[in-house]
């Protein structure tokens, strides 16, 4: 290569590397092993803490029981599943007739049949009625209407159908349960008493969610502890608009009778106990302290599960938290 050539290189050359270059090159900082043990010293405590630092952030104190990882079979997968509407013909009555009016309300299905034994007195006549969706038609049918037994009508009532059902099962349409979408109880003990909670209501697993990402499950919490720390005071006064609190703890119910399967108690960290029991919304203040007390009984005498969801059979896997 000729000098001029070379010049004509160094002409083409980007002043910023042209600049850099004039530069004196950075000499390579030193870390020092006295700096690094007192670091990774502070490293290990921190990670130490991080249990502690995640209880007082998201108010989670350590549970007194230890928790046992659970694995239970992923529940079935529906999701891609597309829902169609039935077909008139293809629907049983009470699918077909979603309403009732009765006695100045207007009372809604329930979807589960009353056994006789479960059927109170009559208490007249009214009508059903139901949409056809493909025909834009609205139906109407002139039925009984039955108590349920031991159920305030205010709340619920039976209706029983006439003739056969006339799809291709051809069995009897029976009698079911219709439940008025205004209920509102005024007290605690109206609710338990319209709804009669010492024969109808059944609790199931308790779920603390004090930790969203995770909550723990109890399985064996005795439904006399929640009569007793929840259900003991027949005044509080229903607040049917209080919706709004988080969830502390939550206690799987069910009302057999009126067709409620999948509904809960929910305590909320200030102090409030809500349910969802014949769908509308019913609140009552036990106050905080009541709650906390409930809590901490669940959580320090019983044992509390994480659910792994998986494919295997349901057992522990004998670790522990």
């Amino acid at each position: 290569m000729n000098s001029t050539e070379l010049l004509d290189m160094i002409g083409t050359a980007d002043p910023a590397f042209v600049s850099a270059a004039d530069k004196p090159y950075p000499k390579k900082k030193r870390i020092y092993l006295r700096y690094l043990i007192p670091a990774a010293s502070l490293v290990l405590v921190l990670l130490a803490a991080l249990p502690l630092l995640r209880n007082h952030f998201t108010g989670i104190r350590t549970l007194e029981n230890k928790v046992i990882i659970k694995h239970v079979p992923s529940p079935q997968a529906e999701a891609d599943e597309i829902y169609q509407i039935p077909h008139w013909e293809d629907m049983i009555d009470c699918h077909r007739y979603a309403e009732l009016a009765f006695a100045g309300e207007t009372y809604v299905t329930r979807l589960i049949m009353v056994h006789e034994e479960n059927i109170g007195a009559p208490l007249g006549s009214a009508a059903v009625s139901g949409y056809d969706h493909y025909a834009d038609t609205v139906h109407t049918l002139p039925v009984e209407v039955f108590a349920v037994k031991d159920v305030n009508p205010a709340a619920a009532v039976c209706v029983r159908f006439p003739g056969e059902d006339s799809t291709a099962n051809g069995r009897s349409t029976g009698t079911y349960v219709y439940a008025n979408a205004d209920y509102t109880p005024a007290t605690l003990g109206d609710f338990m008493a319209d709804l009669n909670f010492n024969s109808t209501l059944e609790t199931g697993l308790v779920y603390d969610e004090r930790d969203f990402r995770q909550p723990v499950v109890y399985e064996d919490v005795p439904a006399s502890l929640i009569w007793e720390k929840l259900l003991s005071d027949p005044t509080l006064e229903n607040h049917p608009e209080k919706d709004d609190s988080p969830a502390v703890m939550t206690i799987a119910v069910s009302v057999n009778i009126l067709g409620g399967h999948y509904v809960a108690m929910t305590l909320t960290g200030d102090g409030w106990l809500r349910t969802n029991i014949l769908d509308t919304n019913k609140a009552f203040f036990l106050g905080k302290e009541v709650v906390d007390d409930f809590v901490r009984t669940v959580t320090g005498n019983y044992q509390g599960y994480l659910y792994v969801y998986d494919d295997t059979p349901d057992g522990l896997t004998g670790m522990e938290e």
